[in-house]
């Protein structure tokens, strides 16, 4: 009795996870959760992208009128990070992820950088070591 029962639950549980409400899920990156603007800094073993790091601070800190808070998350053993900020205000939001994602390279020859707002907005770096 009890291997159909578990059977049963298995099966009831695959049927409400399959389920299509229509709603694509939002990405999410570690630390990012409740962010208006996220900036996930990861590895490929060998660091986080230093310099586009620095390029970010230093763009946010330049952007008072923009950038409420800003909050570090560290979450690896390689330096790996996301940057959370609070915008001023919901108009802000597109202004301030509009401006980090330029400062970022598009390829991600030196580790994956990936970038997320509130709004929609979402930005991945392509690539990797050797691209």
């Amino acid at each position: 009795m009890k291997p159909f029962l578990a059977l049963a639950a298995t099966a009831l549980l695959a049927a409400a996870c399959a389920t299509d409400s229509g709603a694509e899920p939002s990405p999410s990156v570690p630390g990012g959760e409740g962010c208006d603007v996220s900036i996930s800094f990861g590895s490929y073993a060998m660091g986080i992208d230093g310099e586009a790091y620095a390029r970010v601070e230093t763009w946010l800190a330049g952007h008072k009128d923009l950038v409420a808070d800003v909050k570090v998350t560290p979450w690896g053993r390689e330096g790996e990070r996301t940057v959370c900020v609070t915008t001023t205000s919901p108009e802000a939001i597109r202004p301030v992820f509009s401006g980090v994602v330029k400062l970022l390279p598009t390829v991600g020859k030196k580790a994956p950088i990936t970038a997320l707002s509130k709004t929609g907005g979402h930005f991945h770096t392509k690539g990797g070591p050797g691209a």
